[in-house]
């Protein structure tokens, strides 16, 4: 007389991965159900998340900054002259290095949390179930092993830039399925959400650069017009 509904339902149980679980599997087995483990992983946090991205850009700048010391050796020539007798162009490097490259790194942090936020608002949207924490933890597992790569990559001249375009596409199309897999829609939606917001700040730094150009070029021509600025 009255439906009959399944009571021994259980909520299926998500195993705890390890960082470098979940980063190897992000990469290399990349699918919906790799993705909904490290979304749901009983260890997921936003904190754990964040150290996540910090340390690989830590690791990234650390290779990558010596190296693009050796493979251009006139940056240290620019760094004694801005340096002059006050001390070595090697000592201001290690200097920078230590002040500026964790501060990089940090900025970073901010930055994959910003992206993260923008791509789960318009997730939910366009209809996504899944959380901040989820999808920041999917991101996270996604950027922190590529990170690195793309940052050596980076300093060396025209193969780097070979190799760093395909995987930064690879990286893009694995966000696409994390971000499908943490809010758990379509395939159509899960674009949407990481493409939209790029195109959408983009869109609004295009009109901005449009808008402060127009409003200089006129200040300009009546700078010009009034004479304040001798054409020749």
């Amino acid at each position: 007389m009255f439906p009959e509904f399944d009571t021994d339902f259980i909520e299926p149980e998500y195993e705890s991965l390890s960082w470098w679980q979940s980063w190897l599997s992000a990469v290399t087995k990349p699918s919906v159900a790799t993705f909904d483990k490290i979304a749901n992983d009983p260890q997921a946090s936003t904190i754990r998340a964040a150290l996540w991205i910090f340390f690989s850009s830590l690791v990234g700048m650390f290779i990558s900054v010596p190296l693009a010391l050796i493979i251009y050796p006139q940056l240290l020539t620019i760094l004694q002259d801005a340096v002059g007798e006050f001390g070595s162009a090697m000592a201001a490097a290690v200097s920078l290095m230590l002040c500026l490259v964790p501060l990089s790194a940090a900025l970073s942090v901010v930055g994959m949390m910003i992206s993260s936020a923008l791509i789960q608002l318009t997730a939910r949207l366009l209809g996504g179930q899944g959380t901040f924490e989820g999808t920041f933890n999917c991101l996270a597992a996604i950027a922190s092993p590529i990170t690195p790569v793309t940052s050596v990559l980076s300093v060396i001249p025209f193969v780097g830039s070979c190799l760093s375009a395909p995987l930064s596409m690879y990286a893009l199309v694995l966000y696409v399925v994390g971000v499908k897999a943490s809010n758990r829609f379509g395939w159509g939606a899960a674009i949407g959400a990481v493409l939209l917001p790029g195109l959408v700040v983009g869109g609004l730094c295009c009109c901005l650069v449009f808008a402060i150009s127009a409003v200089f070029g006129a200040a300009v021509q009546d700078l010009v017009n009034q004479g304040a600025i001798p054409v020749r």
